[in-house]
């Protein structure tokens, strides 16, 4: 069974959503990388903390 054209553009609208939010994401932590790094440093904390607790 083949897609309709119907659900092709409908996957090309969806994969056109995640692009741009990945390029908006991009362009906040750009914009904002100390913030960025706070929230880098913060799931290094989380993660070795997990660790631990294990």
């Amino acid at each position: 069974m083949t897609a309709t054209a119907r659900e092709r553009a409908t996957a090309l609208v969806a994969l056109a959503s995640v692009a741009g939010a990945v390029v908006l994401a991009g362009i906040g932590a750009v914009s904002n990388w100390r913030g960025l790094l706070l929230t880098l440093a913060g799931l290094l904390a989380v993660v070795v903390a997990g660790w631990y607790a294990v």
